[in-house]
C-alpha cells in the first residue's frame, strides 16, 4: 500500500463538482439559444476547475516525492507513472537509480535516465526487465563496464547484444554473457576457449553448455576449470571418469556431488584419501546404498553421519 492515496482519489470533491457542471451544461445545451448566458458561465466554470483540478494532483505528486525522496527503498513499488517520471529528475542519484531500476518507469523516462551522468543510474536502467531492446543496445556500448554487465545480465538482451558483449574486455560481463538465459551455443563455444580461467570455469558450469564442450574442457589446464565442469550434472559420464583421477582434491570433490556420475566411480571415490571426497559421495543421490553403508562406519565424524541419514531416509 502506498504511503499516500491516489491523487485523484483525493481531489474527488473537485472531480465531483466538474461532473455536475458538466450536466448542468448537457442540459442546458438542448437549448442553447436561450441559454447563452448561462452555457458561457458553465464553460468558464469547468476551465476554472480543471485548473484548480490540476493544481492538486501537482501538489499531491510533490508531496508523494518529497516522501520518496528521503525513502528511496520503498520506490520500487510504486506503480504510477507520473510519480515515478517526478522522482527521476530528483537531486539524489540513490531515487533516481531507484526510479531506473522500478519496471513501472516509462520507456521514455528510462530513455532520459540511460544519459544520466551517475553509472549508477545508467546500470539500474540496463537491468531493468522492462529495458525496451534498443535501449540495452544503446547501453552495451556504454563507457562504463558496470552498465555494459548489467546488459549482459538482462535476460530481455538478444543473442545480437550478447553477441558483442562477448568480447567484452571486462571479464565479469562476459561471465553474465554465459549465465544469460539467451545465449546461444556460437558464444559459449567461443568463451570456452576465453584467456581468463573465471570465464572457462562459468562455461563449464553453465547448464546450457553443449556436453561437446565440455568433454574440452574437462581436459582443462586450469583446475578451476576442470572442478566446474566435474560439477556440471551435464558433463559426460566418460569425461567425470576421468576427472575422478584429477590430482587435484576439488576436481574430485566435484565428482563426488555431481548427480551424473556413475555409481562404480562412487564407489571408487567413497575410499578416496579425502575426507572431503567421501563426504560428496556421501551427500550424492546417486550413491548406492551398499557404499552408503561403508561410510557409515567412516573414520570422519561428518561423513559418517551424512551416510546414516541418508541410509534412513
Amino acid at each position: 500500500m502506498h504511503k499516500f492515496e491516489n491523487p485523484q482519489e483525493q481531489s474527488q470533491s473537485t472531480i465531483e463538482k466538474i461532473k455536475e457542471t458538466k450536466q448542468e451544461l448537457e442540459s442546458l445545451l438542448n437549448n442553447p439559444e436561450e441559454n447563452k448566458k448561462g452555457i458561457l458561465e458553465l464553460t468558464q466554470e469547468i476551465e476554472k476547475l480543471n485548473s484548480i483540478l490540476k493544481k492538486e494532483i501537482e501538489e499531491r505528486i510533490k508531496k508523494q516525492a518529497l516522501f520518496y525522496e528521503g525513502n528511496h527503498k520503498e520506490i520500487k513499488t510504486e506503480s504510477r507513472p507520473e510519480i515515478l517520471e517526478t522522482l527521476s529528475k530528483s537531486e539524489s542519484k540513490k531515487v533516481r537509480a531507484s526510479v531506473a531500476e522500478n519496471p513501472n518507469t516509462s520507456v521514455k523516462t528510462l530513455q532520459k535516465l540511460s544519459d544520466d551522468e551517475e553509472e549508477d543510474v545508467r546500470a539500474s536502467v540496463a537491468k531493468n526487465l522492462s529495458a525496451p531492446l534498443n535501449l540495452l543496445k544503446k547501453l552495451s556500448n556504454n563507457e562504463s563496464k558496470l552498465v555494459r554487465a548489467f546488459v549482459a545480465e538482462n535476460p530481455n538482451a538478444s543473442v545480437k547484444i550478447l553477441q558483442a558483449l562477448s568480447k567484452d574486455e571486462f571479464h565479469a560481463t562476459k561471465i553474465f554473457v554465459v549465465e544469460n538465459p539467451n545465449v546461444s551455443e556460437e558464444i559459449l563455444q567461443a568463451l570456452s576457449k576465453d584467456e581468463s580461467e573465471y570465464v572457462r570455469a562459468s562455461v563449464a558450469l553453465s547448464s546450457n553448455t553443449p556436453s561437446h564442450i565440455l568433454k574440452r574442457l574437462s581436459k582443462d589446464e586450469h583446475e578451476r576449470v576442470r572442478r566446474s565442469t566435474a560439477l556440471n550434472s551435464s558433463t559426460p559420464k566418460e569425461a567425470l571418469q576421468e576427472l575422478s583421477k584429477d590430482p587435484f582434491e576439488k576436481v574430485k570433490e566435484g565428482v563426488a556431488h555431481n548427480p551424473n556420475t556413475p555409481k562404480d566411480v562412487l564407489e571408487e571415490l567413497s575410499k578416496d584419501g579425502s575426507g572431503w571426497v567421501r563426504e560428496g559421495v556421501a551427500q550424492n543421490p546417486s550413491t548406492p546404498k551398499e557404499t552408503l553403508k561403508e561410510l557409515s562406519e567412516d573414520s570422519m565424524h561428518s561423513v559418517k553421519v551424512i551416510a546414516l541419514k541418508r541410509i534412513k531416509d
